[in-house]
């Protein structure tokens, strides 16, 4: 959560691009191009969620 409220400054679009980006690269490691997006997403919608909280 530490990595998360350090993103807050750029508000929530900054908080679910920095996941989204790690979230994107994860899904692509284990299911190529639709893991990436699917990746992107829940990675995205997990940080803004607990930026949110």
């Amino acid at each position: 959560m530490d990595e998360v409220i350090e993103v807050e400054g750029k508000g929530a679009m900054g908080a679910f691009l920095n996941r989204a980006g790690a979230g994107g690269f994860a899904g692509a490691l284990v299911g190529g191009p639709a893991g990436a997006a699917a990746g992107a997403l829940i990675g995205g919608g997990i940080a803004v969620a607990l930026y949110l909280m």
